[in-house]
Protein backbone atom coordinates (compact mmCIF):
# COMPACT_ATOMS: atom_id res chain seq x y z
CA UNK A 1 0.00 0.00 0.00
CA UNK A 2 1.10 3.60 -0.97
CA UNK A 3 1.92 6.34 0.87
CA UNK A 4 -0.94 8.47 -0.48
CA UNK A 5 -3.16 5.45 0.15
CA UNK A 6 -1.72 5.22 3.58
CA UNK A 7 -2.31 9.38 4.50
CA UNK A 8 -5.73 8.81 2.89
CA UNK A 9 -7.30 5.62 5.08
CA UNK A 10 -5.48 7.89 8.07
CA UNK A 11 -7.20 10.67 7.08
CA UNK A 12 -10.31 9.29 6.94
CA UNK A 13 -10.40 7.42 10.30
CA UNK A 14 -9.79 11.04 11.92
CA UNK A 15 -12.46 12.71 10.12
CA UNK A 16 -14.92 9.56 11.69
CA UNK A 17 -13.05 10.04 15.08
CA UNK A 18 -12.39 13.53 15.58
CA UNK A 19 -11.60 13.00 19.56
CA UNK A 20 -8.95 11.00 18.54
CA UNK A 21 -8.00 7.90 19.98
CA UNK A 22 -8.59 5.65 17.34
CA UNK A 23 -6.17 3.00 17.05
CA UNK A 24 -5.48 0.74 13.38
CA UNK A 25 -4.89 -2.59 14.13
CA UNK A 26 -5.02 -3.80 10.31
CA UNK A 27 -5.94 -3.26 6.77
CA UNK A 28 -7.16 -5.98 4.52
CA UNK A 29 -7.98 -4.67 1.06
CA UNK A 30 -11.51 -5.87 -1.02
CA UNK A 31 -11.04 -6.67 -4.81
CA UNK A 32 -14.99 -6.07 -4.95
CA UNK A 33 -16.34 -3.92 -7.30
CA UNK A 34 -15.45 -0.61 -9.39
CA UNK A 35 -14.55 1.47 -6.20
CA UNK A 36 -11.72 0.94 -3.59
CA UNK A 37 -12.29 -0.75 -0.64
CA UNK A 38 -10.54 -1.71 2.86
CA UNK A 39 -11.61 -3.45 5.91
CA UNK A 40 -10.19 -2.26 8.72
CA UNK A 41 -9.75 -2.72 12.41
CA UNK A 42 -9.62 0.00 15.00
CA UNK A 43 -9.40 -0.03 18.40
CA UNK A 44 -11.61 3.10 19.80
CA UNK A 45 -12.74 3.84 23.40
CA UNK A 46 -11.09 0.68 24.19
CA UNK A 47 -13.37 -1.56 21.71
CA UNK A 48 -12.07 -3.08 18.50
CA UNK A 49 -14.77 -2.55 15.34
CA UNK A 50 -14.52 -3.97 12.40
CA UNK A 51 -14.96 -1.01 9.42
CA UNK A 52 -15.09 -0.62 5.94
CA UNK A 53 -13.98 2.23 4.02
CA UNK A 54 -14.79 3.26 0.66
CA UNK A 55 -12.99 5.82 -1.89
CA UNK A 56 -15.20 6.34 -5.02
CA UNK A 57 -13.32 6.08 -7.84
CA UNK A 58 -15.78 7.82 -10.41
CA UNK A 59 -18.65 9.77 -10.11
CA UNK A 60 -20.71 7.78 -12.51
CA UNK A 61 -24.85 6.57 -11.35
CA UNK A 62 -27.50 5.04 -13.61
CA UNK A 63 -29.04 8.83 -13.30
CA UNK A 64 -26.14 10.92 -13.89
CA UNK A 65 -22.69 11.08 -15.43
CA UNK A 66 -21.14 13.20 -13.07
CA UNK A 67 -22.72 13.06 -9.38
CA UNK A 68 -20.19 14.42 -6.71
CA UNK A 69 -23.53 14.03 -3.92
CA UNK A 70 -22.63 10.25 -3.79
CA UNK A 71 -20.68 10.01 -0.40
CA UNK A 72 -23.80 12.52 0.97
CA UNK A 73 -26.18 10.53 -0.37
CA UNK A 74 -24.83 7.09 0.76
CA UNK A 75 -24.55 8.58 4.92
CA UNK A 76 -27.74 10.34 4.64
CA UNK A 77 -29.28 7.50 3.05
CA UNK A 78 -28.15 4.65 5.80
CA UNK A 79 -29.01 7.04 8.63
CA UNK A 80 -32.55 7.21 7.16
CA UNK A 81 -33.20 3.70 6.47
CA UNK A 82 -31.08 2.49 10.01
CA UNK A 83 -34.02 4.99 11.53
CA UNK A 84 -36.74 2.86 10.64
CA UNK A 85 -35.08 -0.34 11.88
CA UNK A 86 -33.90 -1.37 8.30
CA UNK A 87 -30.51 -3.52 8.43
CA UNK A 88 -27.65 -1.76 6.69
CA UNK A 89 -24.31 -0.27 8.18
CA UNK A 90 -23.72 1.44 11.09
CA UNK A 91 -22.64 4.60 9.60
CA UNK A 92 -18.75 6.46 10.92
CA UNK A 93 -18.08 8.67 9.03
CA UNK A 94 -18.17 10.37 5.05
CA UNK A 95 -16.09 12.89 2.88
CA UNK A 96 -16.54 13.94 -0.10
CA UNK A 97 -15.08 11.19 -1.61
CA UNK A 98 -15.28 8.57 0.98
CA UNK A 99 -17.86 6.70 3.36
CA UNK A 100 -16.61 4.81 6.92
CA UNK A 101 -19.27 2.16 7.77
CA UNK A 102 -19.36 -0.67 9.86
CA UNK A 103 -18.23 -4.10 8.73
CA UNK A 104 -21.87 -6.35 7.98
CA UNK A 105 -20.86 -10.39 8.74
CA UNK A 106 -22.64 -12.25 6.24
CA UNK A 107 -22.19 -14.14 2.66
CA UNK A 108 -23.32 -11.70 -0.50
CA UNK A 109 -26.62 -13.36 -2.21
CA UNK A 110 -24.26 -13.82 -5.14
CA UNK A 111 -20.66 -13.58 -4.96
CA UNK A 112 -19.97 -13.46 -8.22
CA UNK A 113 -19.66 -15.68 -11.35
CA UNK A 114 -21.89 -16.41 -14.64
CA UNK A 115 -24.46 -18.17 -12.33
CA UNK A 116 -25.15 -18.67 -8.51
CA UNK A 117 -27.20 -21.08 -6.00
CA UNK A 118 -29.47 -18.38 -4.08
CA UNK A 119 -31.60 -20.13 -1.51
CA UNK A 120 -35.59 -19.00 -2.39
CA UNK A 121 -35.77 -17.71 1.44
CA UNK A 122 -32.71 -15.42 0.52
CA UNK A 123 -35.01 -13.79 -2.54
CA UNK A 124 -38.17 -13.84 -0.72
CA UNK A 125 -36.10 -11.69 2.63
CA UNK A 126 -34.97 -9.20 0.17
CA UNK A 127 -38.46 -8.70 -1.28
CA UNK A 128 -39.64 -7.92 2.03
CA UNK A 129 -36.61 -5.59 2.70
CA UNK A 130 -37.37 -3.34 -0.64
CA UNK A 131 -41.26 -3.75 0.22
CA UNK A 132 -40.57 -2.53 3.55
CA UNK A 133 -38.30 0.46 2.46
CA UNK A 134 -40.75 1.47 -0.52
CA UNK A 135 -43.37 2.10 2.71
CA UNK A 136 -41.05 4.64 4.21
CA UNK A 137 -41.25 8.18 4.00
CA UNK A 138 -38.99 10.15 1.59
CA UNK A 139 -35.81 11.28 3.18
CA UNK A 140 -34.66 14.93 3.03
CA UNK A 141 -31.12 15.61 1.39
CA UNK A 142 -29.41 14.96 -1.80
CA UNK A 143 -31.87 12.65 -3.21
CA UNK A 144 -32.50 13.16 -7.28
CA UNK A 145 -36.23 12.91 -8.15
CA UNK A 146 -35.68 9.91 -10.87
CA UNK A 147 -37.64 9.34 -14.14
CA UNK A 148 -37.73 7.34 -17.10
CA UNK A 149 -37.69 10.14 -19.35
CA UNK A 150 -34.59 11.21 -17.21
CA UNK A 151 -33.08 8.10 -17.78
CA UNK A 152 -33.83 7.47 -20.91
CA UNK A 153 -31.83 11.03 -21.85
CA UNK A 154 -28.73 9.62 -19.73
CA UNK A 155 -28.26 6.58 -20.98
CA UNK A 156 -28.96 7.85 -24.92
CA UNK A 157 -26.17 10.29 -24.35
CA UNK A 158 -23.98 7.31 -23.26
CA UNK A 159 -24.36 5.60 -25.91
CA UNK A 160 -23.66 8.82 -28.04
CA UNK A 161 -20.42 9.33 -26.19
CA UNK A 162 -19.36 5.46 -26.81
CA UNK A 163 -19.98 5.57 -30.23
CA UNK A 164 -22.39 2.57 -29.95
CA UNK A 165 -24.86 2.13 -32.61
CA UNK A 166 -26.30 -1.26 -31.56
CA UNK A 167 -26.94 0.31 -27.97
CA UNK A 168 -28.73 3.48 -29.62
CA UNK A 169 -30.71 1.19 -31.95
CA UNK A 170 -31.87 -0.53 -28.55
CA UNK A 171 -32.68 2.74 -26.92
CA UNK A 172 -34.27 4.25 -29.51
CA UNK A 173 -36.91 1.07 -29.23
CA UNK A 174 -37.54 2.08 -25.61
CA UNK A 175 -40.93 4.23 -25.14
CA UNK A 176 -41.51 5.91 -21.82
CA UNK A 177 -43.51 4.22 -19.35
CA UNK A 178 -46.60 4.77 -17.03
CA UNK A 179 -45.24 5.46 -13.78
CA UNK A 180 -46.21 5.54 -10.40
CA UNK A 181 -46.17 7.67 -7.12
CA UNK A 182 -42.51 8.03 -6.73
CA UNK A 183 -41.52 6.63 -3.33
CA UNK A 184 -37.80 5.78 -1.73
CA UNK A 185 -35.33 3.61 -3.15
CA UNK A 186 -31.47 2.19 -3.01
CA UNK A 187 -30.88 2.17 -6.79
CA UNK A 188 -29.03 -1.38 -6.68
CA UNK A 189 -30.09 -3.79 -4.93
CA UNK A 190 -28.80 -6.45 -7.13
CA UNK A 191 -28.20 -9.65 -4.93
CA UNK A 192 -24.01 -8.56 -4.81
CA UNK A 193 -25.36 -5.69 -2.37
CA UNK A 194 -26.99 -8.04 -0.32
CA UNK A 195 -25.41 -9.60 2.68
CA UNK A 196 -27.19 -12.54 4.35
CA UNK A 197 -27.25 -13.98 7.37
CA UNK A 198 -26.73 -17.90 8.84
CA UNK A 199 -30.42 -18.47 7.87
CA UNK A 200 -30.39 -17.02 4.83
CA UNK A 201 -32.25 -13.53 5.96
CA UNK A 202 -31.27 -10.10 5.00
CA UNK A 203 -28.02 -9.27 7.52
CA UNK A 204 -27.88 -5.85 5.28
CA UNK A 205 -28.22 -4.01 2.42
CA UNK A 206 -24.90 -2.51 1.22
CA UNK A 207 -23.70 0.25 -1.38
CA UNK A 208 -26.47 3.14 -0.73
CA UNK A 209 -24.89 5.86 -3.32
CA UNK A 210 -27.73 5.48 -5.66
CA UNK A 211 -30.69 5.95 -3.79
CA UNK A 212 -33.39 8.27 -5.39
CA UNK A 213 -37.04 8.86 -4.95
CA UNK A 214 -38.73 7.14 -8.26
CA UNK A 215 -40.89 4.67 -9.06
CA UNK A 216 -40.56 1.06 -6.83
CA UNK A 217 -39.99 -0.81 -10.16
CA UNK A 218 -36.64 0.86 -10.95
CA UNK A 219 -35.58 -1.45 -7.48
CA UNK A 220 -37.61 -4.32 -8.46
CA UNK A 221 -36.49 -4.78 -12.00
CA UNK A 222 -32.94 -4.25 -10.92
CA UNK A 223 -33.51 -6.90 -8.42
CA UNK A 224 -35.37 -9.07 -10.83
CA UNK A 225 -32.81 -8.35 -14.06
CA UNK A 226 -30.02 -9.97 -12.02
CA UNK A 227 -31.65 -12.79 -10.53
CA UNK A 228 -32.48 -13.96 -13.90
CA UNK A 229 -28.80 -13.65 -14.81
CA UNK A 230 -27.41 -15.40 -11.92
CA UNK A 231 -30.13 -17.43 -10.19
CA UNK A 232 -32.86 -17.89 -12.44
CA UNK A 233 -34.63 -20.65 -10.42
CA UNK A 234 -35.75 -17.90 -7.23
CA UNK A 235 -36.51 -15.15 -10.15
CA UNK A 236 -40.37 -15.22 -9.98
CA UNK A 237 -40.36 -16.10 -5.86
CA UNK A 238 -38.56 -12.51 -6.17
CA UNK A 239 -41.67 -11.01 -7.77
CA UNK A 240 -44.24 -12.89 -5.94
CA UNK A 241 -42.88 -12.28 -2.68
CA UNK A 242 -42.42 -8.50 -3.54
CA UNK A 243 -46.00 -8.39 -4.36
CA UNK A 244 -47.35 -10.30 -1.82
CA UNK A 245 -45.30 -7.91 1.18
CA UNK A 246 -46.26 -4.82 -0.82
CA UNK A 247 -49.69 -5.69 -1.54
CA UNK A 248 -49.76 -4.72 -5.32
CA UNK A 249 -48.90 -6.00 -8.26
CA UNK A 250 -45.68 -5.55 -9.82
CA UNK A 251 -47.36 -4.10 -13.46
CA UNK A 252 -45.87 -4.15 -16.58
CA UNK A 253 -43.07 -6.10 -15.90
CA UNK A 254 -42.17 -7.22 -19.40
CA UNK A 255 -41.65 -3.83 -20.03
CA UNK A 256 -39.73 -2.59 -17.35
CA UNK A 257 -37.16 -5.67 -17.23
CA UNK A 258 -36.52 -4.44 -20.94
CA UNK A 259 -35.78 -1.32 -20.08
CA UNK A 260 -33.47 -2.30 -16.84
CA UNK A 261 -31.88 -4.71 -19.50
CA UNK A 262 -30.63 -2.16 -21.88
CA UNK A 263 -30.07 0.17 -19.16
CA UNK A 264 -27.57 -2.11 -17.75
CA UNK A 265 -26.03 -2.60 -21.16
CA UNK A 266 -25.90 1.32 -20.92
CA UNK A 267 -24.03 1.79 -17.66
CA UNK A 268 -22.07 -1.26 -18.32
CA UNK A 269 -20.28 0.63 -21.42
CA UNK A 270 -19.83 4.08 -20.15
CA UNK A 271 -18.34 2.47 -16.56
CA UNK A 272 -16.08 0.15 -19.12
CA UNK A 273 -14.95 3.07 -20.71
CA UNK A 274 -14.09 5.47 -17.16
CA UNK A 275 -11.39 2.24 -16.20
CA UNK A 276 -14.03 0.04 -14.59
CA UNK A 277 -12.89 -3.47 -14.62
CA UNK A 278 -16.39 -4.52 -16.22
CA UNK A 279 -17.00 -7.69 -18.64
CA UNK A 280 -21.01 -7.26 -18.59
CA UNK A 281 -22.50 -6.79 -21.83
CA UNK A 282 -18.81 -7.59 -23.95
CA UNK A 283 -20.66 -10.45 -25.44
CA UNK A 284 -22.86 -10.34 -28.39
CA UNK A 285 -24.81 -13.04 -26.74
CA UNK A 286 -25.58 -10.60 -23.25
CA UNK A 287 -26.58 -8.29 -26.36
CA UNK A 288 -28.46 -10.78 -28.58
CA UNK A 289 -30.47 -11.57 -25.32
CA UNK A 290 -31.14 -7.76 -24.18
CA UNK A 291 -32.47 -7.24 -27.96
CA UNK A 292 -34.59 -10.25 -27.53
CA UNK A 293 -35.99 -8.68 -24.61
CA UNK A 294 -37.09 -5.60 -26.06
CA UNK A 295 -38.88 -7.99 -28.43
CA UNK A 296 -40.82 -9.98 -25.63
CA UNK A 297 -41.69 -6.85 -24.43
CA UNK A 298 -43.53 -5.59 -27.52
CA UNK A 299 -40.88 -2.85 -28.40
Amino acid sequence: MGDETEGFIGRCIAGAFPGGGARLLGTEAIPFGSNELWRRRVEHGGAAMELVLRRYRHWITWHSSDDRLKAAREARAIEHVRGYGLRAPALYGHGPDWTLVAWVSGQRMTPGGARATVDAHAARSLAGVLAQLHRLPPPDGPFPRVTVAASLLAIRAWATALGDARLSAAIERLRPLAEEAPVFIHGDPNPSNVLLDGDFGVAGLIDWEDAAIADYRFDIVTAYWALLLRAPDVAGDFIAAYESASGRPVRDLPQWLAFATVRAWAVAGILRASGAALTLFSTDEEKAAAERRLDEAGF
